[in-house]
């Protein structure tokens, strides 16, 4: 009887042993995992991150174009309002009479003198 409680307690041992063994292996191999896959998702979020930046760098660039496009276009379209401007006013000017030259290409005596005619005809 004795043998057959040795032989029981020596295999409960036995089976403590390897349960304890089996255990601390998969606390090491869940560990391993657990570290793989935080080291992937630090992967994945470095790669992210770094194309989220070269992303935010081309929109900005992209962004900075935008303004130089939208500055060049406001300018463009002053540029054209004021020209727009300049032709109204002078149309809107009376404009010199071109008797005043002819007068004075004329001789001194007559008070009005005919574009088409010349001095050399009188």
């Amino acid at each position: 009887m004795q043998y057959l409680q040795k032989e029981m307690t020596k295999r409960r041992d036995k089976r403590l042993k390897l349960a304890s063994r089996k255990r601390s292996y998969e606390v090491i191999n869940a560990t391993k995992h657990r570290k793989a896959d935080e080291d992937g998702a630090w992967s994945w979020w470095q790669v992210i991150s770094s194309f989220l930046f070269i992303c935010k760098v081309n929109l900005l660039h992209i962004q900075l174009t935008v303004d130089e496009l939208q500055t060049e276009m406001i300018a463009e379209t002053n540029r054209k309002r004021r020209k727009l401007e300049r032709e109204r006013r002078a149309l809107e000017r009376p404009q010199p009479s071109a008797y005043i030259v002819v007068i004075f290409l004329c001789s001194p005596l007559k008070l009005y003198c005919s574009p088409t005619h010349s001095s050399a005809t009188d």
